[in-house]
This record gives structure tokens, sequence and C-alpha cells, in this order.
């Protein structure tokens, strides 16, 4: 499971694990008829937790999927700001990164 670093904070990759596996198992066996292997799919956006500056927040992120089973990236959008976001090695969880 990947963490995902956004700007100086860190969203736990369970949260994001669940939609995948929705996606998967729902939309994947359309995608890969209609499209091919290497295509890229639309973006879906789910809700995850985010923490910032000490708090925990609910916001909502995008995720551009690939058929591959990849996330290119990951946007979430808090406090009025995109902050765009990329799987990262393995981080602790739920911590400020600075």
């Amino acid at each position: 499971t990947w963490n995902y670093q956004c700007g100086p904070a860190v969203i736990h990759g369970s949260y994001v694990q669940d939609c995948v596996n929705s996606y998967h198992k729902y939309i994947m066996p359309s995608v890969t008829r209609d499209y091919g292997p290497n295509e890229y799919f639309k973006t879906a956006t789910f809700p995850v937790k985010y923490f910032h500056n000490g708090a925990y927040m609910d916001v909502q992120v995008s995720a551009d999927f690939t058929i591959l089973k990849e996330i290119t990236k990951v946007k979430a959008s808090a406090l009025g700001r995109e902050i765009e976001c990329h799987p990262t090695k393995k981080v602790p969880e739920f911590v400020n990164a600075t």
C-alpha cells in the first residue's frame, strides 16, 4: 500500500486502496474491453482523511488511474487549494512530512 506525499502532509494509502479496489472490480472490465490495456482512464474522486498542521480533515481526492493498476497522481483539495500528490516510499502513517 502506498502513502501519498502531498505538499506538507501525507495521505495514507489505505483510503486510496479502497477506491482502487472498487475501481478495478466494477469499472476495469468494461474499460479494458473498450480502450485496451495501456490507455489512461478518467479521474475518480473519493474522500480521504488528510492530516495537516496537527489535525485531520475530510477532503475529496481525485486520482488519475491507468489500466495498469497504477496511480499516476493524486490531487487533494484542502484548505481551498489543490495539492498534488505522488506515490512515495514508505513513510509514517498520518504524520506531517517536513
